[in-house]
């Protein structure tokens, strides 16, 4: 039985799709290069969360809190710096993972709220079926992955058709939970967060405001980092 591996495909595929998603909505100037470097910081503080890593998470989101400017930004946008500031400080001195994960979301909340409030023109939402297993690879956690990126694209964008599509995603992708159990020994803990990522899209797929869609995403990221946080202790 093959085992379970946070360090696959399906992890490194987060990461590259949010780097075309912010490339793809913003002209090259040295302002979006400057906040490129602090959206690649957010996008491996998320990744942090999600693989149970606390520590790591705190780190990234002390930098946040140490590097974010007012440079560039047009007159009124200083407010969503300070909140951001003010969430990635909640990733420092988070006590768990499920408060770092609550913060992730909040994170996005404020980058699709400050896209809104400046007309920022995002091409997240990139048409298409959205099926999940043609955009990624084709194993369970790649797909599960892509179904969490959808998700926080659909915040981030904002995109309404995104964030539905991450929803069922969860509902309807293969899962691995069995698989993991076993390696665990025989362990239901796996089943249950499965489950209960499951409960999280049905919500999610009824859900269209920001803050309600932060709640959720945060919670998906908790599961997510609960299992692989088991997985890695399961191992020592």
């Amino acid at each position: 039985m093959p085992e379970f591996d946070l360090t696959g495909k399906g992890f490194s595929v987060a990461l590259g799709l949010m780097a075309a998603g912010l490339i793809g909505c913003y002209r090259s100037t040295p302002e979006v290069s400057h906040m490129w470097g602090h959206y690649e910081e957010v996008a491996n503080l998320q990744m942090a969360v999600i693989e149970g890593d606390l520590e790591r998470a705190q780190a990234h989101g002390r930098w946040i809190t140490d590097h974010e400017t007012m440079e560039g930004l047009p007159s009124g946008a200083e407010a969503f710096v300070l909140e951001m500031r003010s969430q990635a400080e909640r990733v420092a001195v988070a006590p768990d993972l499920h408060a770092a994960a609550a913060a992730v979301g909040s994170m996005g909340r404020t980058c699709g709220t400050c896209h809104v409030a400046y007309s920022v023109q995002s091409r997240l939402e990139h048409g298409g079926s959205h099926n999940l297993a043609e955009e990624a690879d084709s194993s369970d956690i790649g797909q599960h992955v892509a179904a969490a990126d959808h998700l926080w694209d659909g915040m981030v964008g904002p995109s309404d058709s995104m964030w539905i599509a991450g929803a069922r995603g969860l509902e309807e992708v293969p899962w691995f939970e069995g698989r993991v159990g076993a390696q665990l020994g025989g362990s239901a803990v796996p089943r249950q967060l499965a489950e209960d990522l499951r409960g999280l899209g049905r919500q999610a797929g009824g859900q269209t405001d920001p803050a309600s869609r932060a709640r959720t995403y945060g919670e998906v990221l908790s599961r997510c980092a609960s299992c692989h946080d088991l997985v890695r202790k399961g191992r020592e």
